[in-house]
């Protein structure tokens, strides 16, 4: 009696090391860390300083909640990261259309965005990871 207590006492310490290994794994791999970074630059080429870009996270195909801001530098440059929680399944990274921006392009405007260099969808970005998308303003 006391050998098959003594069995099933190192069967569930076997057991729950291996689930405690097992749950640590998955938590080393679920880094939800996400940044984007890119350019934003005129119809010119040229950089431009102070426009606005926001990452929304999205819950349902419908609902989308602002999760940052940041502003591009002297040189057109800008970075955004975010830690993204659970509930979100997508992100996306848009210029705001501010006061800063209606400075630029008092006009009708839209942008391009490019990713590595080449030609891209906008603006959904890889959860876990880090993406580039820079902005090309198109004034119409």
């Amino acid at each position: 009696m006391k050998a098959n207590r003594d069995k099933i006492s190192i069967a569930a310490t076997i057991l729950h090391l291996t689930m405690v290994a097992v749950l640590q794994g998955c938590f080393v791999f679920s880094d939800r860390t996400t940044s984007v970074y890119g350019t934003v630059t005129d119809d010119k080429g040229l950089p431009l300083p102070g426009v606005g870009l926001s990452v929304y996270g999205r819950k349902k195909i419908s609902h989308k909640m602002h999760m940052a801001t940041a502003y591009t530098d002297s040189s057109g440059h800008y970075e955004i990261t975010v830690d993204v929680a659970g509930k979100f399944h997508t992100l996306d990274c848009y210029i705001d259309d501010g006061a800063i921006f209606m400075k630029y392009f008092p006009k009708k405007s839209s942008y391009e965005t490019f990713t590595d260099g080449k030609k891209s969808r906008c603006c959904t970005l890889a959860i876990g990871e880090k993406t580039n998308f820079d902005f090309h303003i198109i004034v119409e």
